[in-house]
């Protein structure tokens, strides 16, 4: 039979911050997909995409 939870078992779950933290600046990181347009060897265009952690040290280098 399972343990019911209480009230503040669900606040107390709640308040834990599960996310990364930046080292530099403590800022949490917002994951975002950059998609960037390249032209290939063959003359037609694709496009890469990946997937970033950003903070606001790195906003600018990653975007540009």
């Amino acid at each position: 039979m399972a343990k019911a939870k209480s009230f503040a078992d669900k606040v107390a779950k709640n308040t834990i911050d599960f996310k990364k933290h930046c080292p530099k600046c403590g800022e949490a990181y917002a994951n975002i997909q950059l998609v960037k347009a390249e032209k290939s060897a063959s003359g037609s265009w694709r496009f890469n995409d990946r997937h970033v952690a950003v903070c606001k040290c790195n906003d600018k280098e990653v975007v540009q």
